[in-house]
């Protein structure tokens, strides 16, 4: 996995590529919490995210349940997934204005 950071007034972007797994959760997680800065978002940019198991599902469903992030750009396997599951994820729409740093 590879995470790429933007920040920007009001929010930080994350871009993840690659997969989430039991190799990267808890660093990943680790990374995210370090990156919030206080009142700012945190939007998570998963355009390129190819991979998602048990435990990343649950990371996200953590950080999106308590408020601390935001989904952006999340790709259609993922979108129908958390459909079928009813996971409470916090998505906002593909390519939207927060989301556009590259």
């Amino acid at each position: 996995m590879r995470l790429t950071y933007h920040p920007q007034p009001g929010a930080t972007l994350i871009r993840l590529t690659g997969q989430i797994d039991a190799t990267n959760h808890a660093a990943l997680e680790e990374t995210l919490r370090r990156v919030g800065h206080g009142e700012d978002r945190l939007l998570i940019d998963l355009r390129d995210l190819h991979f998602i198991d048990t435990a990343g599902m649950r990371l996200l469903v953590r950080l999106c349940s308590t408020g601390a992030a935001r989904l952006v750009n999340v790709p259609p396997f993922l979108q129908h997934l958390t459909e079928l599951l009813n996971l409470p994820l916090r998505i906002s729409a593909p390519d939207s204005p927060a989301a556009e740093t590259r």
